[in-house]
């Protein structure tokens, strides 16, 4: 959660308008700010949460006049825009950033067409602040209006998108621009004695604001330089926070940030009409709202537990009603057409309140909540046990095992953080402005929360954590690092391991960190899905380690100045130099990144690791230009134009085209070249249904995201049935390693094609299977079986490969799979390695789903002097290899595959038959998509192994769900 301050002309504020609601210290703060070094844009590449939802609270929302799309703005640095009603992700807006603040982002608007979308907040030097204009569909930035003198704390379009009004800090006022003009800024309000924390326009574009200098103003259209009628002073409360028109504009309702009241006003002269009911209320409810007919008032913020927001009926006049929204501040609200209410928290969360007063929430946290968690640690630091209160679950790391628990059983190994014992007592740390050791003031910054501590094994010294920073201090509250640590969000949660050399921090934003004790440096992160499943971990370097499915968990921003869009690549653009499991299994031995991978480098043989660098190694990046937005035609025959980006000496080498994530054959015309990149027109031939069109783009350093079209199919004709290609390998035995036997690998790829056939008739027109069991899956069978899959499937049809049996690694580190002549003493001469896999599949036309069922059980490879192979990070290896490419996996780190004879096949493949055949409830709908198959096999696995083993999934972005099977009675 974010806060506000003047922090002794240092740093100030994480953010504004989400504290208004949290913190009472805001009031206090005066906003006049020296210009900063830490305020120039960097240029180097920054490590970057990248999951598909917010991590940090939602400071503001809006929608579009035909409630459309949601766009929501964050303290996490992201806007984002949402179709509705579905609350799905449509397109992440990133603005330029430096750390700790700039492009924190507080206001967010959309032009009622839904064309641009404005966002401002803590966006520029300290007295030079930006408001930043996208492109709704590509996320371009269009424009940047420059040079305002304080952050941006509310943004709002007029009804008939003529104007923008923007709110600032300090006593600066509000600024109006005129959109016809380009933005040109309006004859506007300056004379405010406090900062303007909301604004909105009625019908006729008269404009009122609020301020915390106690007024609120009402202005006549297009005369935005002086109020129309006297300022107003509301009863009710010192500090009008939040402001709205009915939509009559005949009255005006007022929240306060002081106050539990909300009162309405006069819409034509501002005098005081009525005062809702608030009655047991509490904290505040400073945010209003009128439904779309004005027959309703709502308002919200912190009040309750859970927050609940209040109803009134007969337009504030009538009687309340109080309706659960969420864990966590009500942070806007947002009418919609058909009477219902959008909503924004700081979980970070969004959805919807129907007029019957059902909360639906859209979209959830995309982080785990640890505020009051408790943070668990081994001796030694390397298994962290922390809990979440959102969703309410316990989350076991084991760095070691490189593996994560949900719920597990509790562990007698794993320490609570010591907070007080004999000698060194600690007071009033807990949320806690002015904590205290043995008596002595701990000197924080102005308005900097303490949140946690925990005491050193000895009781010499002890770390505590606060809302910016870390400090290790001793007894009598002196500093022992050489300065305080700075921490991206709120230190939660922080102990010490028994051994003294770690300190480990829980953080806001989702994130558990290690720092050395003895200088505070950071040395690892990790960050777990909520989902329980995707893990990654990561060096302030960028070398990293991630499950099965979560390299794009992080990813690296690139700001190209303050007039163009930031570039954002996920980690697994980099995948060669910076995957790097080995360095990361080091890193809380040596304490030292360097060390860590020059003992790895000398392990595997290979040569010194370069310094883990991208900015001058970047893949190129990809918008479509025309056509845009929700595109429809019954032309088989489209043309793309598109925008390929990329570094000077780096060109653009090849524009790749995806249909329905399957590679489509295309004419590329380049029309345009320069040092910065491409513009050209990619022909390809539509098939006959609804579509998505994917462009990639390729230079030397690699693959740009993909760029993505919808298209509605409204012409004729009928789409040809695909068909499916199986081709399954089971190795049960081994010529030469005849101690080793699977039992049931052989059987469950002669299961698995059998019930790939059913499928014939169904989804497919035709199913063509290659079984490869035992002495029929020699290592040249099973390339060759890999080199039919690539000549044989076209972009129409679907491949699947399934492969049960043993993987291993050896010194080189690479996933090798075992084939039925596998000889322990020739590893590398008598296995199928990754890259000979790769090489096949990241070649098939047509999507592929692969189920990788191989595992490493035991002692059975003793004397292979191999290792278990990495099937996570095999299984991102393909996912990223093409477009069209779904990787399932029996188990996740180096958790075991388990079989047993009474179920007559290993787990994993016992719950995809299952699935297969319809016992996951799927017979309902007929058609199993990806994401159900995902699901059952996950919980069906964790049944039957008791959790021991748990299956991931890695999809692209292309594919995030996939129709692969259908269930017939």
């Amino acid at each position: 959660m974010s806060l506000i301050g003047l922090l002794a002309g240092a740093r100030v504020c994480r953010s504004l308008r989400s504290v208004a609601l949290m913190s009472t210290l805001i009031l206090l703060a005066v906003l006049t700010y020296p210009v900063l070094a830490e305020d120039i844009l960097p240029t180097e590449p920054l490590l970057r949460l990248n999951t598909d939802r917010h991590t940090a609270v939602i400071n503001g929302i809006a929608t579009d006049a035909q409630n459309r799309f949601l766009v929501t703005a964050s303290d996490d640095k992201t806007a984002r825009v949402w179709s509705l009603p579905d609350g799905q992700l449509q397109t992440i807006l990133r603005v330029p950033i430096a750390d700790p603040d700039t492009g924190s982002l507080y206001a967010v608007a959309i032009t009622p067409d839904g064309s641009t979308v404005a966002v401002g907040g803590w966006t520029g030097p300290l007295n030079a602040h930006n408001i930043y204009l996208f492109d709704r569909v590509s996320g371009a930035l269009k424009q940047r209006l420059s040079g305002l003198p304080d952050v941006i704390l509310h943004l709002a379009y007029s009804k008939d998108g003529r104007h923008l009004a923007a709110t600032l800090g300090g006593k600066n006022g509000i600024r109006v621009f005129d959109v016809a003009s380009g933005y040109t800024s309006m004859a506007s309000d300056h004379d405010y004695d406090d900062r303007s924390s909301w604004a909105d326009f009625d019908a006729t574009n008269r404009l009122v604001t609020t301020s915390f200098d106690g007024f609120v103003r009402l202005y006549a259209a297009r005369r935005y330089d002086k109020p129309m009628v006297p300022k107003a002073r509301p009863r009710k409360g010192d500090r009008p926070f939040s402001v709205a028109f009915s939509p009559d504009g005949k009255r005006v309702a007022v929240g306060f940030y002081d106050s539990t009241n909300v009162v309405v006003l006069s819409g034509v002269d501002l005098r005081q009409l009525d005062v809702p009911d608030a009655s047991e209320t509490s904290g505040n409810i400073a945010i209003v709202a009128w439904s779309r007919d004005g027959r309703r008032l709502y308002a919200g913020g912190k009040s309750g537990d859970p927050m609940v927001l209040r109803r009134w009926e007969d337009g504030g006049r009538g009687r309340y009603t109080d309706i659960k929204v969420s864990n966590n501040t009500i942070m806007q609200l947002v009418p919609l057409n058909d009477g219902s209410i959008l909503f924004g928290t700081a979980d970070p969360a969004f959805g919807v309140i129907d007029a019957q007063g059902h909360t639906k929430t859209l979209q959830g946290p995309g982080d785990l909540d640890f505020k009051n968690a408790v943070l668990r640690l081994s001796g030694d630091g390397k298994t962290a046990e922390v809990s979440a209160i959102n969703p309410s679950r316990t989350f076991r790391f084991n760095l070691s095992k490189r593996t994560v628990e949900l719920d597990p059983p509790s562990d007698t190994a794993l320490a609570e953080p010591v907070t007080n014992t004999p000698g060194l007592s600690v007071f009033n740390w807990k949320n806690e402005y002015n904590p205290k050791v043995n008596g002595n003031q701990i000197h924080l910054q102005d308005s900097e929360k303490s949140r946690s501590i925990a005491i050193a094994p000895g009781g010499d010294r002890f770390v505590l954590g606060t809302e910016w920073n870390l400090r290790l201090l001793d007894g009598g509250g002196k500093l022992l690092w050489p300065q305080e640590v700075s921490v991206p969000s709120a230190a939660r949660a922080v102990n010490i391991p028994l051994d003294r050399q770690l300190v480990v921090a829980a953080l806001t934003d989702g994130t558990v960190r290690w720092y050395r004790l003895r200088d505070g440096i950071e040395v690892l992160a990790l960050f777990i899905h909520p989902d329980g499943r995707r893990w990654i971990t990561w060096t302030p370097q960028g070398y990293y380690d991630a499950s099965a499915g979560a390299d794009e968990l992080i990813g690296w921003h690139v700001n190209n100045g303050w007039d163009r869009t930031p570039d954002f690549y996920p980690v697994a653009r980099f995948r060669d130099r910076f995957y790097r499991p080995d360095v990361i299994a080091r890193v809380l031995d040596t304490l030292d990144i360097n060390e860590a991978a020059s003992l790895a480098d000398k392990e595997s043989g290979r040569g010194s690791t370069p310094k883990a660098v991208i900015g001058s190694s970047l893949p190129p990046t990809i918008r479509i230009v025309l056509p845009t937005g929700k595109y429809t035609t019954a032309d088989e025959n489209l043309g793309l134009t598109y925008d390929a980006r990329t570094r000077k000496d780096d060109p653009v080498t090849a524009v790749e085209v995806w249909v329905n994530g399957g590679k489509a054959d295309a004419e590329d015309q380049v029309l345009s070249t320069t040092d910065e990149g491409r513009v050209g027109v990619i022909k390809v031939k539509l098939p006959p249904q609804s579509t998505t069109v994917s462009l990639k783009a390729y230079n030397k350093n690699g693959a740009s995201e993909p760029a993505q079209l919808q298209i509605t199919w409204l012409g004729g004709g009928t789409v040809a049935k695909p068909k499916l290609y199986v081709l399954a390998v089971g190795v049960r035995r081994f010529e030469k390693a005849k101690n080793i036997d699977l039992k049931f690998s052989d059987k469950d790829a002669e299961d698995f094609v059998n019930a790939a056939k059913a499928q014939e008739g169904g989804l497919y027109q035709r199913v063509v299977t290659k079984l490869l069991p035992n002495d029929k899956a020699r290592r040249e069978d099973v390339l060759d079986g890999l080199d039919w899959l690539k000549r044989e499937v076209t972009n129409n049809d679907v491949a699947m490969v399934y492969l049960s049996g043993h993987g291993v690694q050896g010194a080189d580190k690479r996933y090798r799979f075992t084939p039925y002549d596998f000889d322990p003493d020739r590893l590398e001469r008598t296995t199928v390695t990754d890259t000979d896999i790769l090489d096949f599949i990241g070649k098939v036309g047509g999507k592929t789903v692969v189920f990788l069922d191989t595992c490493y059980s035991g002692d059975v490879m003793s004397g292979a002097k191999a290792v278990p192979g990495d099937v996570d990070g095999f299984a991102n290896d393909l996912k990223n290899a093409g477009p069209g490419i779904v990787v399932f996996t029996a188990s996740s780190g180096k958790e075991f595959a388990w079989e047993d004879p009474k179920w007559g096949h290993g787990a994993f493949t016992l719950a995809l038959l299952e699935a297969m055949q319809g016992q996951g409830g799927f017979t309902k709908r007929g058609v199993v998509w990806v994401s159900d198959i995902e699901g059952y096999v996950y919980e069906r696995v964790k049944e039957l192994t008791k959790g021991g083993q748990k299956p991931l999934v890695a999809k692209p972005k292309l594919i995030e769900n996939l129709p692969i099977l259908e269930v017939r009675q």
